[in-house]
C-alpha cells in the first residue's frame, strides 16, 4: 500500500464503516449493497442509514453455522451492487 492509501481508525465499528462508505464514494454508481442479516449492529446500523439516502439495501440469512446461501447471493447481485459479504 502507498501511504496516502493507509487509514488509521480507533476501533472496528469506525474501521467498518470507513470500509463501506470508502466503497460507496469510490464507486458512486453502486446503489445497492449486499450484507448479511448478523452483521454488527454497528453495520446494520450503517445499513439503515444507507437506506435513509436512497440505497437499496439486501440482508442475507445465513444457516445454522453461519454459512451464506450461495443461490440466494447470487440471486441478489445486480450490475449496481457493491458487495460486503463476508466470507466464512
Amino acid at each position: 500500500a502507498q501511504p496516502e492509501e493507509i487509514v488509521f481508525t480507533s476501533c472496528g465499528t469506525e474501521s467498518d464503516s470507513t470500509a463501506v462508505m470508502s466503497a460507496l464514494q469510490a464507486q458512486p454508481e453502486k446503489k445497492h449493497v449486499i450484507t448479511t442479516r448478523v452483521e454488527h449492529s454497528a453495520l446494520i446500523a450503517l445499513g439503515q442509514h444507507l437506506e435513509q439516502k436512497g440505497y437499496e439495501l439486501t440482508y442475507l440469512g445465513v444457516d445454522s453455522k453461519g454459512r451464506l446461501d450461495l443461490d440466494e447471493l447470487s440471486d441478489a447481485m445486480r450490475k449496481d451492487c457493491l458487495h460486503h459479504v463476508r466470507q466464512q
